[in-house]
C-alpha cells in the first residue's frame, strides 16, 4: 500500500481535513458534518403511547376469536350415564367442637371416675412432697435491684 492510502483509510481528527477533502471528491464529507452520537436513540411519539408488553399481532387476532370450551379434549370430557356423577359437596358442616353438646366432650376412654381420683391424689401428693422439702417461709424470691 501506498503512505496516501494509508493517509486517507486513517480516523481524522476533528477539524483536520483528510486527503479526499482537499482534492474535492464528491460525496465525502468531514468527520465534523456527522451526527452527535446519542444513546439511547430517541423514540418517535407513537412509540411512546405503546404498552411495553402489548401482545403480537398475531396474538390480538387469536385473542378475538370466540372462545369454544374443550375444544380439543371434548370427546374426554362428556359422560355417557351422569347417574354416576357424584355432586361435589362445596358446603360443609359447621365443626361439632362449636356446639354446646355435653356428651360431645366426653372421654372416649372408657377409665371412669377411680381413675380421675387417682391422677387428683397423685398431683396432691407430688405438691405435698414439694412442700416437705421446703426450708423457707416464704418460697419466692423478692430482689432488692430495680427493674427496669
Amino acid at each position: 500500500r501506498t503512505v496516501k492510502a494509508f493517509q486517507s483509510a486513517s480516523p481524522k481528527k476533528p477539524g483536520q481535513q483528510g486527503a479526499a477533502h482537499k482534492e474535492g471528491e464528491a460525496g465525502t464529507t468531514r468527520p465534523d458534518d456527522r451526527p452527535e452520537f446519542i444513546f439511547p436513540a430517541p423514540k418517535s411519539p407513537w412509540e411512546y403511547n405503546a404498552h411495553p408488553k402489548r401482545p403480537t399481532k398475531a396474538r390480538i387476532e387469536e385473542l378475538e376469536q370466540p372462545w369454544i370450551e374443550n375444544e380439543f379434549y371434548g370427546s374426554l370430557m362428556r359422560y355417557d350415564d351422569e347417574t354416576d356423577i357424584v355432586p361435589f359437596k362445596t358446603i360443609m358442616p359447621a365443626p361439632a367442637i362449636l356446639e354446646k353438646n355435653k356428651e360431645f366432650f366426653t372421654s372416649v376412654h372408657l377409665c371412669g371416675e377411680g381413675l380421675i381420683k387417682e391422677q387428683e391424689a397423685a398431683k396432691q401428693q407430688e405438691i405435698d412432697k414439694w412442700n416437705s422439702k421446703v426450708v423457707v417461709d416464704d418460697p419466692h424470691f423478692y430482689s432488692i435491684i430495680k427493674s427496669r
